[in-house]
This record gives C-alpha cells, structure tokens and sequence, in this order.
C-alpha cells in the first residue's frame, strides 16, 4: 500500500525527519517494509535522536502489534550494535560548588559543567 498522510502537513516524499510522530506511526500501521526501512535507515544514521524518539512512542501505539513489534526489535538491535558509539550529550552547569570541580569532571574557565545524558 502506498504511504499516504491524512493529518499531517507534509509529503510522504519528504525526508523521514519532517514526518514527525504521526508520520511514523502512519507508516507502521498501514505500510510495509519499503516504508518502514526508510524509517530505519533514519534510526540507524542517529540510534538516539529525534526520529528514534518518535519511532520508540509509535512503536507501542500501533494498531499493527505485528509492526510496534518489529519496531522494538529494529531498534533494541540497532542500539546494541552502536552501544559503544557515544551518546549525545549537554553541557550544563553542575548544581555542586566545590572548590575542586565537580565528581563528575574539572573544573573549566567558566566554572564546573557536567556531561548529563540525554
């Protein structure tokens, strides 16, 4: 079946990083693995990023439990395979003021920041 979207402002042609929640989870539900692999591709060029975000939500609120399924287990063997790859991170201030730095890292010019997972 042809990927087609009814409630959303964007085009199925369309890169799979605009299609948001409801684009993936419409892919899931009512297409078949030509779709869902584009979507795969996206989650393996970036194991933990926004469209991974989106694909884990959808995966447990598809219709499909064959496909919300076969979602978790894409990206459970995804991640695993990019386990050692690093994950991203934000600098943000630490919240202890100690004179050495932080139990997490030094101390910089601008004070203590911590690497903090996302």
């Amino acid at each position: 079946m042809a990927l087609k979207f009814r409630n959303i402002d964007t085009d199925p042609a369309d890169p799979v990083e605009t299609w948001g929640s409801e684009g993936v989870l419409t892919a899931l539900d009512r297409c078949d693995l030509t779709d869902w692999s584009r979507v795969l591709r996206v989650v393996e060029a970036d194991p933990w990023g926004k469209v991974v975000q989106q694909f884990e939500i959808t995966a447990e609120r598809t219709e499909d439990r064959g496909a919300g399924a076969w979602a978790k287990l894409a990206l459970a063997r995804v991640r695993e395979k990019n386990r050692n790859q690093r994950l991203p991170t934000l600098d943000l201030p630490c919240s202890q003021d100690l004179p050495f730095g932080c139990l997490h890292g030094p101390v910089t010019e601008g004070g203590c920041f911590c690497l903090t997972q996302v």
